[in-house]
């Protein structure tokens, strides 16, 4: 039998390492990848561009500091193939 992801698509917003502190101080959830020096926030997929969804959460101000969004779509494969 198989299952299936419960996961729904999602966009990972990266930006420069100099961020963290500020979306510390604004309690904002964020991931830090050493690898490539970045600072990523991962949202629900609700069709919005980058911008739309930092202006939401209240850090548009960060746009110099955004390098790129990647975007994972849930395609519903079973996990069990």
């Amino acid at each position: 039998m198989s299952t299936y992801t419960e996961h729904g698509d999602v966009q990972t917003l990266h930006f420069d390492n100099e961020v963290a502190s500020t979306l510390l101080s604004r309690s904002i959830n964020y991931d830090k990848n050493h690898s490539t020096n970045t600072v990523t926030i991962t949202v629900p997929d609700d069709n919005q561009s980058h911008y739309e969804i930092m202006q939401e959460m209240g850090i548009n101000d960060l746009e110099d500091n955004y390098l790129y969004t990647r975007y994972s779509v849930n395609l519903n494969v079973p996990e069990n193939v």
